[in-house]
């Protein structure tokens, strides 16, 4: 099936990053497992499920990655979509 991958690199990286799909209305769907890539990036996927693995509505959601790094703690969001 469909995916979406959300891929990054951060440098001088304490911990693992954390990344998890909002609705629009700031409801949490998923928290994503990741992993180290051997290129040092960092790769999370979601296959359009929620914490308890149902399918999502189709609909826009919210991907918040935050992580903390040598120069302090940082965040960025993207709207992903679904469509069946």
């Amino acid at each position: 099936g469909d995916a979406a991958e959300i891929r990054f690199h951060v440098f001088f990286f304490y911990d693992t990053a954390k990344v998890q799909i909002y609705t629009l209305d700031g409801r949490l769907v998923r928290t994503l497992e990741g992993q180290r890539q051997p290129d040092q990036s960092y790769l999370y996927i979601w296959t359009g499920q929620d914490q308890d693995e149902r399918v999502v509505p189709p609909g826009s959601y919210l991907c918040r990655v935050e992580v903390e790094a040598q120069a302090g703690a940082a965040s960025q969001h993207r709207i992903i979509s679904v469509a069946y």
